[in-house]
């Protein structure tokens, strides 16, 4: 059986206030901007074609999150087979609907016994950094498409200057740390990112997964507007899209189901219907997040064993 012993412990409360948040969130927008009988219509009439296509990018994304993570680890001077990785990134995706990002958290349970866990998820930590990075970097390019300067200015100058910041500052001592109890343990985390910066090579192949992975994802709502019969252009997608799944990741509902769909309704309001809006983004959260929880279902059960362990080699 799985141990959670060691793994973040799951607030129940914070998960259900989470929950019933979304289910506001749906409530007021049933409410005030969709009728559900017409998302029901759009959903029974989807375009098939594109539904599948959308959905046929469900195992490259899986694929490319293994690989961004394996190269950030090996950026790391951090030494883990793929096949591990791969087995460790998809068994953790189960449980990405939990608060407190417990699925990423999670994949430095079964790592422990090589890797120590603070530097395990000061490479997830960055990974996450990596990603929000290159979301902002297709939101800053759509939106000098469409002239909105300052937006852009924003996005591409966080794009480009995090990641470097991020790095440099972890190389700084900072005198209050050096108090806590757990001190050494943030600055053995930190050196794992000082690190990262010398395996150049490494950090640009997990970035251009990154690219690569989002990339896919923003084609795959496009395709999924095209399934529900309205047509976006696909620069708006570049530019407006990213930004949705970025209010997705702010904490306020579960999984950002709820936020994300009415951040959708907004940004596409010229461009489809809301019921379309909606309908495009429940089969994206449907596609993009429950449909391959379930597929990595089997390996967490596998994974997270009480008695599992794992080897450098393995």
């Amino acid at each position: 059986m799985p141990n959670f012993q060691s793994l973040p412990k799951i607030s129940w409360r914070k998960t259900i206030f989470l929950g019933f948040t979304s289910l506001l969130a749906f409530y007021i927008i049933f409410k005030t901007t969709v009728n559900i009988n017409s998302i029901l219509n759009d959903i029974s009439h989807i375009n098939l074609f594109y539904f599948w296509l959308a959905f046929a990018t469900v195992l490259p994304s899986i694929l490319l999150n293994t690989s961004r993570w394996f190269f950030i680890l090996r950026s790391a001077g951090l030494s883990v087979s793929f096949k591990k990785i791969f087995m460790v990134a998809t068994s953790s995706t189960a449980l990405f609907v939990i608060p407190g990002r417990l699925g990423d958290l999670a994949r430095s349970y079964p790592l422990r016994h090589e890797i120590p866990i603070e530097k395990t998820i000061a490479t997830i930590v960055f990974e996450k950094i990596v990603d929000i990075c290159v979301l902002l970097g297709y939101a800053g390019f759509g939106l000098i498409y469409y002239k909105y300067y300052l937006g852009s200015i924003i996005a591409l100058g966080v794009a480009i200057f995090t990641i470097p910041i991020f790095l440099f500052l972890s190389r700084l001592r900072i005198r209050w740390i050096d108090r806590l109890k757990i001190g050494q343990k943030i600055y053995s985390a930190l050196e794992i990112l000082d690190n990262i910066k010398r395996g150049k090579i490494n950090l640009a192949f997990a970035i251009l997964c990154s690219v690569i992975n989002i990339g896919l994802s923003l084609l795959a709502f496009y395709w999924l507007m095209l399934a529900v019969h309205t047509q976006v252009p696909l620069m708006a997608v570049l530019a407006f899209m990213p930004l949705c799944i970025f209010i997705g990741l702010i904490p306020l509902t579960l999984a950002g189901m709820g936020t994300r769909d009415a951040a959708i309704i907004h940004f596409f309001k010229l461009y489809a219907l809301p019921s379309q809006s909606l309908s495009a983004g429940l089969l994206f959260a449907f596609q993009g997040y429950w449909v391959v929880a379930l597929i990595c279902l089997p390996f967490f059960i596998f994974y997270f064993r009480k008695d599992h362990r794992t080897t450098p080699h393995e």
